[in-house]
């Protein structure tokens, strides 16, 4: 199951309803602080989007190390816009913590720059390299940036050149969700 990365400003409900019209089953929704969090109110009759919660505890130069639900699952956001060089060294430091990583791709959309895609291609590579989960989302701070699973999963394709890494990337979130306690707005 698809399940998208989101980042709210008191706009929930307008991410729910243009999720359900994508079609995008689940939304991560991730705050700066877990006191942000507390005070989000969603309309229960707002559709069937299963819902998770996070919230960011540090930025580490190019990772934003992201806490979800009160369990203790984490996992890691690649700072993509960061003017550091992600390396192999990097990635290998990132697997030992075996936590899976999240590669924004709305900066890929919004900007259309190919340095940007060859970054994405290379931490692809290297993350395949090195056995890392890698999740792709879109990780829209509007709800307008939100995408479909196809166009997620095209982008993906294009970016590795390789179907079975596309559908691994789009799939193993939810895997890594799927013991943490959702809502679902039934």
């Amino acid at each position: 199951m698809f399940i998208d990365v989101c980042f709210p400003n008191n706009n929930e409900d307008t991410f729910i309803e243009i999720a359900k019209k994508l079609g995008v089953p689940a939304i991560l929704f991730i705050y700066h602080d877990k006191k942000t969090l507390k005070n989000v109110n969603i309309d229960a009759s707002k559709g069937s989007v299963v819902q998770y919660f996070g919230t960011i505890e540090k930025k580490e130069g190019f990772l934003i190390s992201v806490r979800v639900g009160d369990y203790n699952k984490k996992l890691l956001l690649w700072n993509i816009e960061d003017k550091n060089v992600i390396t192999q060294v990097h990635v290998k430091e990132v697997s030992m913590k075996n936590f899976p990583v999240v590669l924004p791709l709305s900066t890929l959309y919004a900007k259309r720059r190919l340095d940007l895609l060859q970054k994405y291609s290379l931490i692809f590579r290297l993350c395949q390299k090195y056995k890392v989960t890698t999740v792709a989302a879109s990780c829209a701070e509007s709800p307008y940036e939100l995408r479909s699973e196809k166009e997620i999963y095209s982008l993906v394709k294009t970016i590795t050149m390789k179907e079975m890494q596309a559908k691994l990337a789009i799939e193993s979130f939810h895997d890594f969700l799927t013991d943490i306690h959702s809502t679902s707005f039934l």
